[in-house]
């Protein structure tokens, strides 16, 4: 996800623009139960989009 945040800036000093501008968001990876099954989910708001992932 970083790289296509950089590949989205025109040049270098866009790039650092943009960095400076944007929220940190801490992704604190979450494990929840649906269906039965176990899952690691990444925060909405993390930037990386939907991320779902079963575990175990």
């Amino acid at each position: 996800m970083n790289v296509q945040l950089l590949a989205e800036a025109n040049d270098a000093a866009d790039c650092i623009k943009r960095a400076e501008e944007r929220t940190l968001v801490t992704v604190l990876p979450a494990l929840e139960e649906r269906d039965g099954k176990r899952l690691l989910v990444l925060p909405d708001n993390a930037g990386y989009g939907s991320v779902v992932e079963v575990v175990g």
